[in-house]
């Protein structure tokens, strides 16, 4: 259920039901078209929404003090909307270097023996790295994919 809610809180699929479904009213005929693709590495979408889960429960300790839970979150689900691009556009991401989620499965394999606090501090800090390559192609995404992602990011922002 949580790779499921990972999917369909994506900007992707947001975008969607805004081209495509005009009423704001969302119908469970409508969510039964979404199709969701299968992958290996579902549990590291889970995993983001899992952070998630933590980082916007107002009940949950800051974990950084130079950073609030919320403003980690909306790192974290930059990262989550990436993965579920590639997920849809995996080719398109390869081609254009922006694809993710090999270096995704390479930071999340050791992560589950940690708390979760400590997983969210040990994969924001990873991420927050200059040389960090996923924080480096999400910052490609403009000029690398102008015509797909770009454009979809761009019209949910409006």
């Amino acid at each position: 259920l949580k790779y499921i809610l990972a999917t369909i809180n994506s900007s992707i699929i947001n975008y969607v039901f805004l081209k495509y479904f005009l009423n704001k009213d969302i119908y469970s005929y409508q969510l039964e078209q979404i199709p969701v693709v299968k992958t290996d590495l579902q549990e590291h979408f889970v995993s983001l929404v899992e952070y998630l889960l933590y980082l916007n429960n107002k009940k949950s300790e800051q974990i950084f003090t130079h950073t609030t839970n919320e403003r980690v979150a909306a790192h974290i689900e930059e990262v989550l909307n990436m993965m579920v691009y590639e997920l849809y556009f995996e080719e398109h991401m390869k081609e254009n270097g922006i694809d993710i989620l090999q270096f995704i499965n390479e930071k999340l394999k050791t992560q589950s023996e940690k708390s979760i606090a400590k997983q969210i501090e040990d994969f924001y800090l990873w991420y927050q790295k200059p040389e960090n390559p996923v924080r480096q192609r999400i910052l490609l995404v403009e000029t690398r994919s102008k015509e797909k992602i770009a454009l979809i990011n761009k019209s949910i922002q409006q």
